[in-house]
C-alpha cells in the first residue's frame, strides 16, 4: 500500500522559504532602490533597538538608585525613632521631619494614617489634613490602591502641591506608649487622628470611626504609611540628557550607514554601468565579427558566381577526355592509371565548386515544429557503425518530454552529423561522443559534446569562417555551412573547447539554440498577421 509522503514542518518550511525569498537569483530581480530602502530601515531598527534598549536600562538602573536612596532614607528615620527618645514620640516625629527636609533633594516627608489623614508632616501646618495627590484632596479608593501592604513602593506623582519622586512604605518604627497612660504611641495617636478625620470624612459621629481595609493591622489598629518625595528634577535632567545622546547617536549612526549605503549604491551602479558598457562592447565586437564574416560569405559568393561557371565549362571537357583516354587504354597500364586520376581530381574539383556555390546562396529551409530528440536519434544511428570504428561511445542524454522546435529536420541533421563527424575525426584514438538536450530561457539546447584533441584558443574565433580548417585534407566549408543553417533556422550557435593535455583529454561543445514552435493558436495567429 503506497503512503503518500508526509509534509514538512511548518519551520522548515518557512525557512526554506526564507532562503528562497533572499536568494541572488531572486534578489538579483528586485530593483536597487528598494534593496537600499529595506537596507536603510534594517540598519535603523537595528540601531534604534538597541539604544531604547540602553536608554531604558540607564532610567531603570536611575530610578532604582532613587529609590534605594529614599528607603535608605525612610529605613534611617524609622532607626532614630526606634533607637531615640522614647518620650515625646510626636514631637521627635514632626522635628526629625522638619530637620530632614532641610536637605535640598528632599522636597516633603509625610505619615498619613490608612485613609489619607496626615499625621506629622515636613510642613506643621499640613498636620491634620488629608494628603493632596494630583492637586486634590485623595480619596480612600485612591489611598486604598497606593497601600502598600507591606511591601516598598515608588511612583512619579503630583503630590502635596509638587511633582516628585515619590518612595512609600507602612511606616512601623515600633515605639511603645508611655508608661502609666500619660503618653500615647504613634499607634494610638494615628487611631485617634484617623479616627477623627474618619468621622470629619462622612460627616457625622463623634467617637472614633472604624476603619477597614489593607491598612489595618493584625490587632486591628491601622497602619501608618510614609511618602518621601525627592526633587525629580535631577532624574529628568539626566533621563533628557540620556535620550538626547542615545538620540545624537542613533541619528550618527543613520547617517553614517546611509551615507555607506549612498556610497554602495553609487559603487553599484557604476559596476552595473561598467558592466553594461563591457556587454555592449562584447555585443559590439560579436555584432563586428559578424559583419566581417558575412563580407567574406558575400565576396566569396560574389567570386562563386562569377568563376563557377567558367570552371566548370573547362572542367566537363576535360572529365571527358579523361574518361575517353581512360577507356582507350588497356586495363593496368600507367596510361590508364593518370587517365582515372584526373577523372577523380576532377570530380573533387567540381564537388569543392558545387561546396562553394552552396555556402554562397542563401539557404532555403521549410521551418516546422520538430522534434529534436528524432533528429538526434536518426544522427546516432546513422554514425553507429563509424563510432565503433573509431571505438566512439555515442551517450544521448535526451529529455522524458521536450517541446517541438522551429526548425528544418534535414537541414538541422545535416547540420548535427557534420558537427559529429568532425567530433569523431578528433577522437582518434577513441572516446565519447555525447548528444544531449535542454530547455532554457523559452529555447531549446541541442549540445553536441567529445572528449578528443580540442580546438587552440587562437582558432576558435574562426572555427565559422569559411575555408578556414586545421584538417590535411579539409576544405573548410562544412562548420561555416553548419553556421549558415543554424542562423537560417534564426538560432544560435557557439563553441567552447579545451585542448587535451597528457593527463587529460580534451573537450569540445558545439551548442546550438533554437527557438520552440508556438502553439497552434498562435500559429493561427502569426499566419492571419
Amino acid at each position: 500500500m503506497s503512503t503518500s509522503p508526509r509534509p514538512l514542518p511548518r519551520n522548515i518550511r518557512r525557512a526554506s522559504l526564507f532562503f528562497k525569498l533572499f536568494s541572488s537569483e531572486h534578489l538579483a530581480h528586485i530593483p536597487l532602490g528598494i534593496l537600499l530602502f529595506f537596507a536603510f530601515v534594517t540598519l535603523t531598527i537595528m540601531v534604534s533597538f538597541p539604544a531604547l534598549i540602553s536608554v531604558e536600562r540607564n532610567e531603570t538602573m536611575l530610578t532604582r538608585l532613587l529609590a534605594d536612596k529614599g528607603f535608605s532614607l525612610i529605613t534611617a528615620f524609622e532607626n532614630v525613632l526606634r533607637t531615640g527618645m522614647r518620650s515625646q514620640v510626636g514631637i521627635r516625629l514632626q522635628f526629625l521631619l522638619e530637620q530632614m527636609v532641610q536637605s535640598g533633594d528632599i522636597t516633603f516627608i509625610a505619615v498619613t494614617m490608612p485613609d489619607g489623614t496626615i499625621v506629622a508632616h515636613s510642613d506643621r501646618k499640613r498636620v491634620g489634613e488629608i494628603l493632596n495627590i494630583d492637586g486634590r484632596e485623595a480619596s480612600e479608593a485612591t489611598m486604598h490602591q497606593l497601600s502598600p501592604r507591606g511591601e516598598k513602593r515608588w511612583s512619579i506623582m503630583e503630590i502635596e502641591g509638587t511633582r516628585s519622586f515619590v518612595v512609600y512604605c507602612n511606616f512601623q518604627p515600633g515605639v511603645p506608649s508611655r508608661p502609666g497612660g500619660r503618653g500615647r504611641g504613634l499607634m494610638e495617636e494615628g487611631r485617634h487622628m484617623g479616627g477623627h478625620m474618619e468621622g470629619r470624612r462622612h460627616g457625622g459621629g463623634h467617637g472614633p470611626g472604624r476603619m477597614q481595609g489593607p491598612g489595618m493591622g493584625r490587632s486591628g489598629i491601622p497602619v501608618p504609611m510614609i511618602f518621601l518625595g525627592m526633587d525629580i528634577s535631577p532624574f529628568e535632567i539626566t533621563r533628557t540628557q540620556n535620550r538626547a545622546y542615545m538620540t545624537m547617536l542613533v541619528g550618527v549612526t543613520l547617517l553614517v550607514g546611509l551615507a555607506c549605503l549612498l556610497v554602495f549604491y553609487h559603487i553599484q551602479k557604476a559596476r552595473q554601468s561598467s558592466l553594461r558598457e563591457k556587454a555592449a562592447k562584447s555585443r559590439v565586437a560579436a555584432l563586428e565579427e559578424e559583419v566581417r564574416r558575412k563580407e567574406k560569405l558575400a565576396a566569396v559568393g560574389n567570386l562563386a558566381a562569377g568563376v563557377a561557371h567558367e570552371i566548370r565549362n573547362p572542367l566537363s571537357s576535360i572529365k571527358g577526355y579523361a574518361t575517353y583516354f581512360a577507356q582507350r587504354f588497356p586495363e593496368g597500364s600507367e596510361d590508364r592509371q593518370a587517365a582515372t586520376v584526373m577523372v577523380r581530381e576532377a570530380d573533387r574539383l567540381n564537388r569543392v565548386i558545387t561546396e562553394l556555390i552552396g555556402l554562397s546562396r542563401p539557404t532555403d529551409v521549410a521551418l516546422q515544429p520538430t522534434h529534436l530528440e528524432e533528429v538526434v536519434q536518426h544522427v546516432a544511428r546513422l554514425l553507429a557503425q563509424n563510432a565503433a570504428s573509431h571505438n566512439v561511445q555515442i551517450i544521448l542524454r535526451l529529455p522524458r518530454k521536450c517541446p517541438p522546435a522551429l526548425a528544418d529536420p534535414d537541414r538541422l541533421g545535416q547540420a548535427v552529423l557534420n558537427l559529429c563527424l568532425n567530433a569523431l575525426d578528433a577522437m582518434p584514438n577513441g572516446g565519447k561522443l555525447t548528444l544531449s538536450m535542454a530547455v532554457s530561457e523559452g529555447r531549446i539546447c541541442l549540445q553536441v559534446q567529445d572528449t578528443g584533441t580540442g580546438i587552440k584558443p587562437e582558432n576558435l574565433r574562426h572555427i565559422f569562417d569559411p575555408y578556414f580548417t586545421t584538417k590535411t585534407k579539409g576544405t573548410g566549408i562544412g562548420l561555416a555551412t553548419v553556421h549558415k543553417i543554424v542562423e537560417a533556422m534564426h538560432g544560435e550557435i557557439a563553441v567552447t573547447s579545451k585542448e587535451a593535455t597528457e593527463r587529460h583529454a580534451g573537450e569540445t561543445c558545439f551548442s546550438m539554440w533554437l527557438p520552440i514552435a508556438a502553439s497552434q493558436p498562435e500559429q493561427q495567429l502569426k499566419n492571419q498577421t
